[in-house]
């Protein structure tokens, strides 16, 4: 009879909360006592065997589904007005007795013993987490949802670091009423109360990168990967309260990402673990996806190293969840889900460096599968965009056609624009007034960029020109100064006299000089480092570093009355300096 007077009292407190239309989100854990904690055993569902060899990797088949410790959070549910039906943090508790003998087993492969408190009327929802330990700012009274965005993982060492010899694994079960009169229960098992294993779910993806069988292993060799715009922190748990997320029966359908994760360069390089594989040691947290191949410059992404006949390079591989990536979806990774990169054909030296392969143009996709070893090809295509300078100097003249090689794989399209007016076109045509901006070249495949820039008559000017192939954008800078490379002072010659003239000559960089109309022989000479070319009649003069030049008329004849002579700067030795000639007449 006393039994039945607790819960009778106990019937009456809840009553008088709810009537009183007060939450409960701590109260009810109080008015609505438990007598005590009940042993539950769990059996839970661990992803899916692997069912492969562990290799030379850091984490073997049994290391990635291990739980060294369990711990069980308890959010009860507030059915009050204020409360709206929603789970709060009461509880937490460490699991005993973990048994995982079964580990390599089908069904249940591991089990472990708790003792929680069964609440009267109150059904919980528990929060499973194995080799995690919830942190102390999770406190009382704290609603379920906010809960499992206070449990996060920071990486270290530039990436899920390999001294982490365990996954944590998380599960969100659904509302469980705890007997009160049975001094034991069970979940997860057959006639328990969730009649099926809780299924757990790693907080992490695993990345391979292996060759198929058809790659000539003569001409490519697999060497490294890395993870460009990884995200550096993940969320243990998965997101169990939104459908979006979540699907309810353990399928992860989107990428739940903290804020402020995302880091561009990477810092970790994976090698080897095999014979041109890469198995079983690239972990990451998740990722969310873009969407358009203009987004992909901020999609995550795999960059492989490897070397083509003899020549290491890098290549870039795209992980689209739908296996399309003309679809327009990119970089999405999710949880548990292990991606197989699967090479299937290498034909070109990768790009310079892994950098040079991110931003590089590709088609490239992986195979995705839900943690197992189900393959689909993988083709690499080494379409990179590679400008013959991208920074280009020039003096004020402004009357010489400029160029740039452009070079991309065939059948790719570039186009360069600017929106410098002082840029234009080969045709000298300039920015569009109304847009701002003009296309001053194209191209498909392997080809040349001309274009002109006007004269600048004072001071200097800086401009861009943007060359665009695929997702991969370049930019050629380009700088001006505002006077001409060589200038001189009077070109009045000797007239009918024999002897010298000097010219003052201001230039920017070693110059050189050559008569471009004939001189007979005798009629002019250099009067130092001068070369004399007969009977082609062209005196040259090179490689001047003076700030004068002279010539020498030895003879008195007039006819002709004048010698043109071209004036050159010499480009320096990065030959990203390009100069106009100068033209004057030496008169007599």
């Amino acid at each position: 009879m006393k039994r039945i007077n607790n819960i009778t009292a106990g019937f009456l407190l809840l009553a008088a909360i709810i009537l009183s239309g007060t939450s409960c989100r701590e109260e009810i854990c109080e008015t609505v006592s438990n007598p005590g904690e009940k042993e539950v055993t769990i059996h839970l569902a661990l992803p899916a065997d692997l069912k492969a060899a562990p290799g030379s990797t850091y984490l073997s088949e049994v290391a990635e589904r291990a739980i060294t410790g369990v711990t069980v959070l308890a959010f009860v549910k507030d059915a009050s007005t204020t409360g709206q039906g929603k789970f709060y943090f009461r509880d937490s508790y460490a699991g005993t007795n973990i048994d995982q003998s079964l580990i390599n087993g089908t069904e249940a492969p591991a089990a472990f013993k708790v003792k929680l408190k069964p609440y009267f009327s109150s059904d919980q929802r528990l929060v499973i987490l194995a080799n995690y330990a919830p942190p102390a700012t999770i406190t009382v009274g704290m609603e379920l949802g906010e809960a499992l965005e206070k449990m996060t993982v920071d990486e270290t060492n530039g990436g899920w670091d390999d001294t982490r010899l365990v996954l944590p694994m998380a599960a969100v079960t659904g509302p469980i009423s705890i007997p009160i009169e049975a001094e034991t229960a069970t979940i997860g098992a057959l006639g328990g109360l969730i009649t099926s294993p809780i299924q757990m779910i790693r907080m992490l993806a695993r990345i391979n990168v292996t060759l198929g069988s058809n790659v000539d292993t003569d001409k490519f060799e697999l060497e490294s990967a890395c993870i460009y715009n990884r995200k550096t922190k993940g969320f243990v748990s998965y997101k169990a309260l939104d459908s979006e997320y979540w699907d309810g029966s353990g399928t992860v359908k989107k990428a739940w990402v903290p804020s402020g994760t995302n880091v561009l360069t990477p810092t970790k390089s994976y090698g080897i673990t095999g014979a041109n594989a890469i198995e079983r040691s690239i972990y990451t947290f998740e990722a969310g996806g873009v969407t358009g191949v203009a987004n992909k410059k901020d999609a995550t992404a795999i960059i492989v190293g490897g070397k083509y006949e003899g020549v290491s390079g890098f290549y870039r591989v795209d992980i689209a969840a739908d296996g399309k990536p003309s679809a327009g979806a990119y970089g999405e990774i999710l949880r548990n889900h292990s991606y197989n990169i699967v090479i299937q054909k290498v034909e070109h030296a990768g790009a310079p460096d892994a950098e040079s392969a991110f931003y590089g143009v590709v088609s490239v996709t992986a195979s995705v599968s839900v943690w197992d070893l189900i393959n689909a090809p993988v083709v690499i295509d080494n379409n990179q965009l590679k400008i013959s300078k991208t920074q280009l100097r020039y003096d004020g003249v402004g009357t010489k056609s400029r160029s740039v090689t452009v070079t991309v794989s065939d059948g790719v399209a570039w186009t360069a624009s600017t929106s410098t007016v002082w840029i234009t076109n080969s045709s000298g045509t300039g920015a569009d007034a109304s847009t701002g901006t003009r296309e001053i070249g194209s191209g498909t495949g392997a080809g040349s960029l001309a274009f002109k820039v006007n004269a600048c008559s004072s001071g200097t000017r800086n401009g861009t020109i943007t060359v665009t192939a695929g997702n991969i954008t370049k930019t050629i800078n380009v700088f001006q100064y505002g006077k001409a490379a060589v200038i001189l002072s009077s070109n009045t010659g000797k007239g009918t006299a024999v002897g010298a003239k000097t010219f003052t000559v201001s230039h920017m960089a070693p110059w050189s000089a050559v008569t471009t109309t004939t001189v007979p022989t005798g009629w002019l000479l250099w009067t130092t480092g001068a070369t004399y070319t007969n009977p082609t009649g062209v005196y040259s003069y090179s490689t001047a570093t003076s700030t004068t030049a002279t010539f020498y008329k030895s003879t008195t004849v007039t006819t002709p009355s004048s010698i043109n002579i071209k004036f050159s700067c010499i480009p320096d030795s990065t030959g990203d300096m390009e100069f106009d000639d100068i033209n004057t007449t030496l008169s007599w």
